[in-house]
């Protein structure tokens, strides 16, 4: 049997995924499947194995190994073969470009980016936060930063307002601003887990990987498992 085949819909989008080569739409919808899909889960782990074999291993010797792998896949799971030998036929053909698509800090910042969603909003509601969370959610950053600014000009303190302010400037790119923004908030509020990683994602994406990994660390402590989770990989890959 041919191991020579056309990758499928399916492989590429496991391939992009695992190189950050989603867009947030695309990421978003792919984490929804990864979460009820476990063989998802299982095709993304080996991708990693296979991308971290091309950068570590000569082609002949790859295709050795991903051949005796594959062997004894479908010896212990009853011929069900994974896809090893089509990522390897995809990857094997740019293995030069790959290895210059290594691991950096700002590709990693941007696979590890996660969206924040915002507040939900109520039916009919007016309030202040209501206005502020829709303008957010129409992607209109202008419109919901003024507002910020407005609210917090007679709310100074208030940890929601500084969580998002500090979002938005993520969301527009400002790293430092964001890191800067998100580190006023405290242990005590409740946006304190999430602001420290968004902030680490924004120290890399600046180039300062060694103080992204403090935060990161902490974070692996986080009560929110997908944080903690996504803090530990993120660390194990810088």
């Amino acid at each position: 049997m041919s191991h020579e085949q056309e990758p499928d819909p399916r492989l590429e989008r496991v391939i992009r995924y695992v190189e950050g080569d989603l867009s947030t739409a695309e990421r978003t919808a792919f984490e929804a499947d990864l979460a009820a899909d476990p063989s998802l889960g299982e095709d993304v782990e080996v991708a990693r194995r296979t991308i971290g074999g091309l950068r570590t291993l000569a082609e002949e010797r790859l295709r050795q190994e991903l051949k005796a792998a594959d062997a004894d896949t479908d010896a212990k799971v009853g011929g069900r073969r994974t896809w090893w030998w089509a990522a390897a036929a995809v990857l094997v053909v740019g293995i030069g470009s790959w290895w210059e698509l290594r691991d950096t800090p700002e590709r990693l910042a941007e696979e590890f980016t996660v969206e924040e969603p915002g507040l939900p909003v109520l039916m009919g509601g007016e309030s202040r936060m209501d206005a502020i969370m829709n303008a957010y959610k129409q992607g209109d950053l202008d419109a919901s930063r003024q507002l910020i600014a407005q609210a917090l000009s007679s709310s100074p303190g208030n940890d929601t307002l500084i969580y998002f302010s500090g979002i938005i400037a993520f969301r527009r790119s400002e790293f430092r601003e964001a890191a800067d923004v998100l580190e006023q908030l405290d242990a005590t509020s409740v946006f304190h887990d999430r602001a420290r990683y968004h902030r680490a994602i924004a120290l890399l994406r600046l180039g300062e990987a060694d103080a992204a990994r403090n935060l990161l660390q902490a974070t692996t402590m986080a009560t929110d498992p997908q944080l903690s989770t996504r803090a530990r990989r993120l660390l194990d890959r810088l």
